[in-house]
């Protein structure tokens, strides 16, 4: 069985009318590289690019998560070795005001 996939709201996406291209508000140019490296440049619904656009945002977000960590993970133990050379001490903890 074949499928045709149709505008939810009912509308076409560009449509040639009196002299005219009338195109939907949402049509909208993506123009980027996937995964493998290669340009793709599409229009489509802005509602279709929606879960798209939301699995390489969730991408973003833990790919900054992990930074975040590791430059956090740096400075702790920078500030340990700093703490240390200031008292003269092995155990930055036992440092007290």
């Amino acid at each position: 069985m074949k499928i045709r996939i149709t505008c939810p709201l009912g509308s076409k996406c560009e449509e040639a009318k009196d002299g005219y291209v009338e195109r939907c508000a949402w049509y909208t140019e993506m123009s980027g590289k996937d995964a493998a490296g290669k340009d793709h440049d599409e229009w489509n619904c802005a509602i279709k690019w929606f879960p798209i656009l939301q699995v390489e945002m969730s991408g973003t977000n833990r790919q900054v998560a992990a930074s975040i960590q590791s430059m956090r993970n740096e400075q702790t133990k920078r500030q340990d070795i700093a703490l240390q050379s200031l008292r003269g001490l092995k155990d930055a903890k036992a440092i007290t005001a």
